[in-house]
């Protein structure tokens, strides 16, 4: 995976929801594109490696993310 030197000044990472000029690289976004191209979320290197964590009985890996986005009020209005 290719990391970038610079974080994005508009861009938020979604794991501390920070804009910090870090080390980033870009997560793929799931149904983005197809099978060679998809959009990505810049995301810092420290926080994927902090918050990893593997579920051996579930054979999967998560990342704790705890920074929540708030939902948008206008959007659940209309």
């Amino acid at each position: 995976m290719r990391t970038f030197a610079h974080f994005p000044q508009d861009s938020v990472c979604p794991i501390c929801g920070k804009n910090t000029d870090d080390e980033c690289v870009l997560v793929p976004i799931v149904g983005t594109g197809d099978e060679r191209i998809v959009e990505g979320q810049p995301t810092h290197v420290e926080c994927l490696v902090d918050g990893v964590m593997y579920y051996r009985n579930h054979g999967a890996i998560a990342i704790d993310a705890p920074y929540r986005k708030e939902p948008n009020e206008h959007a659940e209005n209309h």
